[in-house]
């Protein structure tokens, strides 16, 4: 995964900021509300980079 790639992916999008977020690199839009967290040595056990995007409901099922 490459991180400076997605970092300006995210900025790219209007009043979006970064910052951690549970130790994680993470966007915001207007400071708020998070969209995109990535774990880019992997999250808990599993060793392999991880993003999460937020989705609305139903999105996981389809």
């Amino acid at each position: 995964m490459d991180e400076q790639r997605l970092r300006d992916i995210c900025t790219a999008f209007p009043e979006v900021t970064e910052r951690l977020s549970h130790g994680t690199p993470a966007w915001f839009v207007r400071d708020k509300k998070s969209f995109a967290w990535l774990w880019p040595n992997g999250h808990h056990d599993n060793d392999f980079p991880h993003l999460w995007c937020a989705a609305p409901p139903g999105a996981q099922q389809e």
